[in-house]
Parts: C-alpha cells; sequence; structure tokens
C-alpha cells in the first residue's frame, strides 16, 4: 500500500443517532464509532482515543527516534570516558529496545 493516511488533524463531528463520525483535515469521513445509551461513555472514550492517537502520532514518532539518537550518543560517550563501562548491563539498552519496537509496531522502524 502506497497511498499515505489522510493528514491530520482528524476531529470529531457533529453526532448522529448512534454513531460518533470521525472526520480528516479534508473533510472526509473516516471512521463511524458505534454508540448507545448502553455503551455511550465507552463509545466517547473509543472516539476521544482514536483521534488522540492519530493526531499524536507523527509527534510521537519523532520523539521517540530523536530520544534514541540522543540514547545512541549517550552510550557512545560513555564507552569513550570509561571503556569499562557496559551497554548491555545498562537500562538505557533495554529502552532504546522498547523504542525499536514501539517504531516498528507504529510503522516507523
Amino acid at each position: 500500500m502506497d497511498a499515505a493516511h489522510t493528514p491530520t488533524p482528524w476531529h470529531e463531528a457533529t453526532r448522529g443517532p448512534n454513531n460518533m463520525p470521525v472526520i480528516g483535515a479534508k473533510g472526509m469521513m473516516l471512521a463511524h464509532v458505534c454508540t448507545g445509551d448502553e455503551f455511550q461513555s465507552e463509545a466517547d472514550a473509543n472516539a476521544e482515543f482514536i483521534l488522540r492517537a492519530c493526531n499524536s502520532h507523527d509527534q510521537v514518532v519523532t520523539a521517540l527516534k530523536r530520544s534514541h539518537m540522543a540514547i545512541d550518543r549517550l552510550m557512545a560517550r560513555l564507552i569513550e570516558l570509561d571503556p569499562t563501562f557496559s551497554p548491555s548491563k545498562s537500562d538505557a539498552l533495554l529502552v532504546l529496545r522498547m523504542n525499536n519496537e514501539a517504531l516498528a509496531a507504529a510503522g516507523a522502524a
């Protein structure tokens, strides 16, 4: 799939009966979150989660990539300053691995 997703920000449109439309920046309908009296609060939370996740995606990916580069540089500097320093015994290595997994899950690895 080579097409790009609809640009952000996405927003909630005027609710209809039993649905909550999610609209893209270009005004295109992207999703309907089904609602109903019994599940209204959960449906509201789901719509807010979709919007928050999609609208923050690029910012989160950029922050992960930058933190990864910063940790990488710090590890290299620590090795330079103390040749006995072992990155494999550092919590920073775990963070780097977690960053890689998160970036891969986000399709940005």
